[in-house]
């Protein structure tokens, strides 16, 4: 019995200084819309997959500047905008980063990586 909470209490301390612990960086950068001024309000998701699960959202402004302070990890960041195509990548963030500046086509724009395929009518 003194042996479970012992190990209780070990279990315990590690998970709060875990917590108490947890170093935060600052991750800024810059993201655009494609043809426009106003670069407000493009979403920017960070979705945390390692060492545990967290999720924080920031938004840019007007010249399309966004800053978050986060907790270190590797992360899935996500960029979106309603009428644009979104952008997700992965990213180790364990010091101050700067992320390099993204810009966001809309829908109605050929994205410059999208290759076009053709194909030949099926006559059955």
């Amino acid at each position: 019995m003194m042996r479970k909470t012992i190990l209780s209490a070990i279990v315990i301390f590690t998970l709060l200084s875990s917590v108490i612990y947890a170093e935060t960086i600052t991750v800024d950068g810059n993201a655009f819309l494609r043809n426009r001024s106003d670069h407000n309000s493009i979403k920017v998701v960070f979705e945390r997959i390692a060492p545990s699960s967290l999720s924080d959202t920031t938004s840019t402004n007007m010249s399309g500047y966004f800053s978050i302070e986060i907790e270190t990890g590797i992360y899935n960041v996500t960029y979106s905008k309603e009428d644009f195509y979104g952008k997700s990548v992965e990213s180790s963030l364990y010091s101050n980063t700067i992320f390099d500046d993204f810009t966001l086509s809309t829908m109605l724009e050929v994205p410059y990586n999208f290759k076009t395929i053709q194909s030949s009518p099926v006559c059955i």
